[in-house]
Parts: C-alpha cells; sequence; structure tokens
C-alpha cells in the first residue's frame, strides 16, 4: 500500500534551511512528487468519482480503499508548491477537502470512517483490546479496512467477510462496491486494521487539513503578527477558541467543503466559535484583517 522509499524522497524535498541539498537531487525529487501528485489529485478521472475524491485510481476495492484517503503524495504534493504556484495548489487542496469530506461522511453509508467520530462510524471492529475492554466500547480512532471486493476462499462463517450474504435483501452481489460494509466483528477482511494501510494514511491527510495554515486569498505575511492565529481545541465538539489578535480581525467566515458559507461574522469578532449547530465534517475558517490581508485554518467538528 505504501512505498517506504517515499519517506525519503519527502524528508529529502522539505530540509530546514540550515541543509544544503544537492539541487539535481533535489529537482527531481520535487519533480516526482509533483508527478505524482498531479495523478493523485487533478487526473481526468477525478469527476468521474463520486464526490471527486483523490487517489490511485487503479488500487482495487481492499484493505481500506473504501475507507481510507490515500493521498500522501497528494499532501506533499500541496506542501511543496502552496507558496511557489498557488493557483495549482488550490486546486489540490480543493481535491484533498473533498477526500477528506467523501471518508468522513459524504460517502453510500454516510459513515465517518473513524471509531468514535461523528453520529454514525464504525462499531465491530476486529479488536480484542475493544471486545474485553472494561470501558465496555471499541476504542476511538480506528480506521477498518471496511467494503472489500467480492472474493471466495473458503466456506462460509462469521470470519468470511461476505458471510451476511446468507440472508442481505436484495442479493448481496447487488450491493454498490462501497456499500457492502456490515459491523461484522469477527471478519478480518473488513473489519480489522493496521497502523500502516488504514490509520497512517488517515492520520496523514485529516491531520494536515486540520493543523495547516492554508492561504485561500489575498496575501499573507508570515513576519506579521496580526497572522498569528489559531483554533483549539481542534478536533472539536461544539466550540472552537480562536487566539490571537482578535482585534484586527474585520471579519470571519466558516466554510463548509462544497464553499458554501454557514457562519459569518462581521465587526463584533468573538473568541469562542460555536459549532454546535453544524454537521460533522471538515470547515474552512477564513479571517479577514482590517488591513484586507486573509489567513484560513480549518477545523474538524466531531
Amino acid at each position: 500500500l505504501i512505498d517506504l522509499k517515499a519517506f525519503g524522497l519527502w524528508q529529502y524535498a522539505t530540509l530546514p534551511d540550515t541543509i544544503a541539498p544537492n539541487e539535481n537531487v533535489l529537482a527531481t525529487s520535487l519533480a516526482a512528487i509533483e508527478s505524482t501528485s498531479d495523478f493523485q489529485l487533478l487526473s481526468t478521472f477525478i469527476d468521474g468519482r463520486a464526490c471527486r475524491w483523490g487517489g490511485n485510481f487503479w488500487f482495487p476495492m481492499v484493505v481500506g480503499q473504501g475507507t481510507t484517503p490515500i493521498v500522501n503524495e497528494g499532501v506533499m504534493g500541496y506542501a511543496i508548491i502552496k507558496n511557489t504556484n498557488p493557483s495549482k495548489a488550490a486546486e489540490y487542496l480543493k481535491v484533498l477537502h473533498n477526500t477528506a469530506d467523501y471518508f468522513l461522511g459524504n460517502n453510500p453509508l454516510n459513515t465517518t470512517w473513524v471509531t468514535g467520530l461523528g453520529e454514525k462510524n464504525p462499531v465491530g471492529i476486529f479488536h480484542l483490546d475493544s471486545w474485553y475492554s472494561s470501558s465496555g466500547g471499541v476504542r476511538r480512532g480506528i480506521v477498518p479496512y471496511g467494503p472489500w471486493r467480492r472474493e471466495y476462499y473458503s466456506p462460509y462463517g462469521s470470519w468470511r467477510n461476505d458471510w451476511p450474504a446468507l440472508t442481505t435483501y436484495p442479493d448481496y452481489n447487488l450491493f454498490p462496491g462501497h456499500e457492502r460494509w456490515f459491523d461484522q466483528q469477527t471478519a478480518p477482511l473488513g473489519c480489522e486494521f493496521t497502523i500502516d494501510q488504514t490509520n497512517l494514511f488517515s492520520a496523514f491527510l485529516y491531520g494536515a487539513l486540520a493543523c495547516e495554515n492554508e492561504l485561500v486569498s489575498g496575501v499573507v505575511d508570515n513576519n506579521s503578527k496580526k497572522m498569528n492565529f489559531n483554533l483549539y481545541p481542534n478536533p472539536t465538539g461544539n466550540l472552537t477558541y480562536l487566539s490571537g489578535d482578535i482585534d484586527s480581525i474585520s471579519e470571519i467566515r466558516i466554510i463548509n467543503s462544497n464553499g458554501v458559507t454557514v457562519k459569518f461574522s462581521r465587526n463584533k469578532i468573538e473568541r469562542n466559535l460555536f459549532l454546535g449547530n453544524l454537521a460533522s465534517g471538515i470547515y474552512l475558517v477564513q479571517i479577514k484583517t482590517k488591513s484586507n490581508e486573509f489567513v484560513s485554518k480549518t477545523v474538524v467538528k466531531q
């Protein structure tokens, strides 16, 4: 699922200024990352996918393809071009948001593919620590393999991913691929998880979107104290707190993944941003200062 050599490439492409890289190696690394990002995030196949979520279009429906945002290269691509090619970076960012949106609830089962997150999330997880925990609940933060392609490799039993096919209506084989999921905790294929095949990718994308200071429009002066805004807690439930010089702010917009402004404040700016009436998902908090500068933060509403 993941080529570990890519981590070395990413590290080389993001060396600190105190280390002088080999210019040829650096140029090759940057070009490779951007090329892969183009395929994952800007391929013409995007328009043929539900909700235009990104990823490897040739990866079969196994080990997390239906639950996991496999766009690490796209995240790194955004990181390396956001300052040098902002228009293309904005296209990357749009697909990254769409991808997160798909796997956090905007999918055929309306399931947030992270245990304990959102109104509907996986419960039947193949995780013995959860089964026998004194807390009596599933551990939070697990991303299961999820929907699986149809394949038959043994007699029917509770260990088979398609065991529910004996009783489903309509016929199990008529179910669309990303709807073939059952909270069947004894079936490893769909309900198991691994750190490197599901959780790593999910943490990579959701973490990047939650903590990155995103440029939406205008100019950000990274040396300006007015631009030092943060949101916490993040992820959050009903309330998140805005730190920084709020007296410098003229407007705040909260924008959902479809680009729709769901909250707007002008002049009277408060530190506490109430999110209780919003659905679970990722939102963009766009801040406009009195000097007409723009900066945005992403916040995850649980």
